[in-house]
């Protein structure tokens, strides 16, 4: 295998902006003749460039107009998980429906973790295969970020604007639905509410679960538990059947993706509880594969696909050179269904 140590020790944009006492978006902009930047600035950090030895890489040359004309996804994970997971596939249709009306393509790619991601765009940049990359499942103290800011890569990044630094964010505006659907819950009478997450490492993960504990507290829910869980079926199974089992149980589970919904009615079942009746269940996914439960599932809606497509126009005309702004197209919601109703009554439906 090709060994790009030598890559990792050329100067970055980083050096130059810790040269030049400015930011590396600063830096960014002056060397693609981006505004934005006073001349006495760009001066400045063009004497950086001279002074710490940083020279272009192909991918550099490609944000002025001759580029890979490529916009990178990786997505990491385990690679099974992206089969039956649809969140990020349906992200990726929405980019790619996008992106097919440009000059840009999507290169997808799956990883096993964060850090083969970090390492993947540092030799996407070095080898001029993107032109920027769309950056999803922040964690805290996320290398990536690191990463992308350090060798300069255009980025657009899904998730809390507070921890992207230089990098364009573009914000979920979802919590507000965590809100809804408990207030919901409590007023058809739920008084004891379960939240199975996703992985606890994940930013999104700890907003939702905040989100979940005020709202459980703004409506008077004294009973609310949370339990960390994984994007997976048979985790998930494991876990209703012990909160299910407990002395004092849940009369409604929300549950943090479409995969461990279904698992969790699955697992219901099992026990020999029925749904909605004894127990009313939510997931935060409104994919195909919840659509066609039975009962239908109450969903959390977010229009996935397109958000997808809004982060393709935002990538675009990040490299475009145009100043982008991120923000949902709407926010999510919540769609009650046959899944959910009254402890030991029918199921409600709510319209909207």
């Amino acid at each position: 295998m090709p060994n790009h140590d030598h890559l990792a020790r050329r100067p970055t944009i980083a050096d130059v902006a810790r040269h030049a006492g400015v930011s590396t978006a600063a830096v960014s902009y002056t060397l693609n003749d981006r505004p934005g930047v006073s001349p006495g600035v760009r001066r400045r950090i063009r004497a950086a460039v001279e002074t710490v030895g940083w020279v272009p890489r192909p991918a550099a040359r490609a944000v002025r107009g001759r580029g890979a004309g490529a916009i990178g996804f990786a997505m990491a994970g385990p690679t099974r998980l992206f089969g039956i997971e649809p969140f990020n596939l349906t992200l990726a249709s929405g980019l790619a429906g996008e992106l097919s009306g440009s000059s840009y393509e999507l290169f997808l790619r799956e990883v096993a973790d964060v850090e083969q991601e970090a390492a993947l765009y540092r030799r996407w940049w070095a080898e001029g295969r993107v032109d920027a990359v769309f950056l999803s499942n922040l964690r805290d103290d996320d290398p990536r970020i690191d990463v992308l800011t350090e060798i300069g890569m255009p980025a657009v990044v899904y998730g809390d604007p507070a921890v992207v630094g230089d990098l364009t964010p573009f914000g979920d505006g979802q919590l507000p639905a965590m809100a809804d659907a408990i207030g919901y819950l409590a007023t058809i009478g739920h008084g004891t509410v379960a939240f199975v997450t996703g992985p606890p490492q994940l930013r999104h993960t700890a907003h939702r679960t905040q989100a979940f504990l005020r709202a459980c507290r703004a409506n008077g829910i004294e009973r609310s538990t949370v339990v960390a869980g994984h994007y997976r079926g048979p985790y998930a199974a494991r876990i209703t059947e012990r909160l299910l089992t407990a002395r004092s149980r849940p009369t409604a589970v929300i549950y943090d993706n479409d995969v461990m919904a279904l698992a969790g009615m699955a697992a219901t079942r099992a026990l020999g509880l029925r749904v909605p009746a004894d127990v009313s269940l939510i997931s935060w996914e409104d994919s195909l594969l919840v659509r066609n439960s039975h009962p239908s599932m109450a969903t959390v809606s977010r229009g996935v696909a397109d958000r997808g497509r809004r982060i393709a126009q935002m990538l675009v005309a990040l490299l475009a050179g145009e100043a982008v702004t991120g923000g949902p197209l709407e926010p999510s919601w919540l769609e009650p269904a046959g899944s959910v109703a009254s402890p030991g009554g029918r199921s409600r439906n709510r319209n909207r």
